[in-house]
């Protein structure tokens, strides 16, 4: 079937689409990316939040900047003491790319999570209440569709991009899990920035001097996939992102630490269920 949060593409107007979700257990959510750019609010829930090779733990008012072609996902760690809700708000890359050409001080956020490496803001209650009535506001007129609905979305979204700006101007961003005391973190972080060289559990058990089964049972228990296929995901992600940066297919899986096309045709099959081509031709022209 592929995995379907890789391959999610914008509704709504074509250039915003916004969505509630909730979680009341533990939801098997692949690693993945978009082409897209996402601002997701926290409402509640005691989850972990994967971003870029670095685990966070989420707490009600944390806002997520996520560009296109960062690898996340949330990590249910534990029994769930309250539901994991969120709004999440997708913007197409080609608007937002028009906006910040007009206005380039509406990068600012963006631009501050790519130089600190960080993509998760903590608010205050006194901030993140404004910040969630803006979420909300997009939200309904998305829901409600009243006349010209598309119109106040997309200028309802700017609004609070220019705020979430602002926020971030003022406060620090939030600081990752310390590796110090969470090894699976550590290891996340290893296999995000060594994830093209060879990796393996014999290496990665030495690294940490832990037991190979130690490592296994972290990645089940995390991510619910095996330490392999967490690697071969993230593989993955960097893949798309070179091909749509002009990278040719031929050129990719050996970038990448697959050993030749036909191991990386399949298992970009397997992953997404399209073939390397059919994302490339059915993406090239969003990106």
């Amino acid at each position: 079937m592929g995995n379907l949060y890789q391959e999610i593409q914008i509704e709504g107007n074509g250039t915003i689409d916004v969505h509630e979700d909730i979680s009341y257990q533990a939801d098997l959510v692949p690693l993945h990316s978009h082409i897209f750019y996402e601002l997701l609010f926290v409402c509640s829930g005691n989850v972990q939040y994967l971003l870029d090779g670095q685990c966070y733990q989420l707490q009600k008012g944390d806002m997520i900047l996520i560009p296109p072609g960062l690898a996340h996902r949330p990590v249910f760690s534990e029994e769930l003491t309250e539901p994991y809700r969120r709004i999440a708000v997708w913007i197409n890359a080609d608007f937002w790319e028009l906006v910040v050409s007009k206005y380039p001080d509406m990068e600012f956020a963006f631009g501050e999570c790519r130089r600190l490496n960080r993509y998760l803001l903590r608010t205050p209650s006194a901030t993140w209440s404004g910040l969630y009535t803006a979420f909300k506001a997009v939200l309904r007129e998305f829901h409600e569709k009243k006349l010209n609905w598309e119109l106040c979305m997309s200028t309802g979204t700017l609004t609070l991009m220019a705020h979430i700006c602002r926020t971030y101007y003022f406060l620090n961003a939030a600081q990752p899990i310390s590796g110090n005391d969470d090894l699976f973190s550590s290891v996340f972080e290893y296999i995000n920035t060594h994830f093209t060289e060879k990796l393996s559990l014999d290496l990665i058990s030495a690294h940490f001097l832990v037991s190979k089964s130690t490592i296994s049972h972290l990645f089940q228990e995390k991510m619910g996939v095996s330490f392999y296929h967490c690697v071969t995901q993230r593989r993955l992600i960097g893949a798309k992102n070179s091909m749509l940066s002009g990278t040719p297919i031929q050129k990719v899986w050996e970038l990448y630490g697959f050993g030749d096309y036909s191991l990386f045709y399949r298992a970009f099959k397997k992953e997404y269920g399209i073939s390397p081509r059919e994302f490339l031709k059915k993406n090239v022209s969003r990106h």
